[in-house]
């Protein structure tokens, strides 16, 4: 595979990367620093060959990807664009396979932080516990995310399913989701927490600040 560095421009910064298949790595990257004219870019690493497209008008925040080769990659402005990642072999064959999904709540619930690929499932997560699941080609609303009549601003999501996930919220709590509704987890800390990632078995880690890594199991 080709060393990364050399697929990216000088102004490309990674906010996040996924590895769904050998030799393969997809990146979201904003590009600049001009963030009344935004621009992002998705590269698509695959063995020798670079492709890459432009994410025009939006911040991108999250990528992810299953083997079969469908991929996503989501905007802080709500859009999110489903393209191939393992036939195109040229820039513009890349391109052609983009569509782009607008979930519209955002405009009014703040940017989203995190999407990802729950099993057959599809799911987005961010401010003011907004959390939507992908139906067809669009995102329906799930139950806002609330503790004590507070709206927490999640950050990171894992689990199997869209009814069965947790997050990790940058107000210290990790919560699940059952399909219904939210269940607070009892978690020994109260710092803002970051990062989630299931391990087989049921087994959970989360990361924050202060140094914050907890595992727990199901």
């Amino acid at each position: 595979m080709t060393p990364f560095p050399e697929a990216l421009g000088d102004d490309d910064c990674i906010q996040e990367g996924v590895n769904p298949a050998p030799n393969v790595l997809l990146l979201a990257c904003t590009v600049g620093d001009d963030w009344d004219n935004s621009l992002s870019r998705v590269i698509v690493l695959r063995g020798d060959l670079v492709l890459s497209f432009d994410f025009e008008g939006e911040e991108v925040a999250s990528i992810d990807a299953n083997s079969a080769g469908v991929a996503y990659a989501l905007g802080e402005d709500g859009t999110v664009v489903r393209f191939d990642w393992r036939t195109p072999s040229s820039d513009a064959e890349l391109a052609a396979s983009v569509q782009k999904i607008i979930i519209p709540e955002v405009e009014d619930n703040g940017p989203p932080r995190r999407l990802r690929l729950l099993g057959a499932d599809v799911v987005c997560v961010g401010s003011f516990g907004q959390a939507y699941r992908l139906e067809s080609d669009s995102f329906v609303a799930m139950p806002q995310l609330m503790v004590d009549d507070e709206d927490l601003t999640i950050k990171d999501l894992a689990g199997v399913s869209a009814s069965d996930f947790t997050v990790a919220t940058v107000d210290g709590f990790g919560v699940r989701f059952d399909g219904r509704t939210w269940h607070r987890l009892e978690l020994p800390t109260d710092s803002n927490l970051h990062a989630i990632c299931r391990y087989p078995g049921q087994r959970y880690a989360v990361a924050g600040s202060n140094g914050t890594l907890l595992n727990w199991c199901r």
